[in-house]
C-alpha cells in the first residue's frame, strides 16, 4: 500500500534516535534501556467522491506510532522523540495534489493531524501514543 510507504519513509527521519522499529504483531524482543516503537497502520472508512468512469474514492486512517522507553530512563528522551515525530508528521502533502503524474494510479495523499496521548506506565516500560491521521484520493477508472 503506497501510502503505508509513504508515511514509513518518514519514520525513517528520525530513526537515529530510535533504535528499534517493529510492526505490530511482530516477534521483538527489546532490549532494556534503548527507545524503541512500535507502528500500527489502522485504516478507516472510505467514502466515494464522485461518480463515473473516473470517480474518486477518498480513504482514511490513523498512523499509529507506540513510543517506548524504559521506565529508568528520563521521560525527556520519549519527549524528544515524540516531538520529532510531530514535527516530521505535520500537516503536509506526501504527493503534488494537482499532479496525478505522480503515481502511475492516480493517487493523492495527505497527512492530516498530528497528535500524542498521556503516557503510559506498564512493568517495564513508558508507551507514548503518538497518532497520525491520513487520507487518499484514488482515481478508480473502471
Amino acid at each position: 500500500m503506497k501510502i503505508y510507504t509513504e508515511i514509513e519513509n518518514k519514520l525513517k527521519n528520525i530513526a537515529d534516535r530510535v533504535i528499534e522499529t517493529v510492526n505490530t504483531n511482530e516477534v521483538f524482543e527489546p532490549t532494556i534501556g534503548k527507545p524503541w516503537v512500535r507502528v500500527t497502520l489502522m485504516p478507516g472508512r472510505s467514502s466515494t467522491m464522485s461518480l463515473g468512469y473516473d470517480h474518486m474514492v477518498e480513504y482514511q486512517g490513523l498512523y499509529r506510532i507506540d513510543v517506548f522507553i524504559d521506565k529508568s530512563i528520563s521521560m525527556d528522551v520519549g519527549n524528544r522523540i515524540v516531538d520529532d515525530l510531530i514535527v516530521e508528521y505535520k500537516a503536509h502533502p506526501l504527493t503534488d495534489p494537482e499532479d496525478f503524474s505522480t503515481f502511475d494510479d492516480d493517487v493523492r495523499m495527505l497527512i492530516g493531524d498530528v497528535w500524542r496521548e498521556t503516557a503510559r506506565f506498564e512493568k517495564v516500560w513508558v508507551n507514548i501514543p503518538v497518532y497520525v491521521s491520513w487520507k487518499t484520493h484514488i482515481r478508480h477508472n473502471q
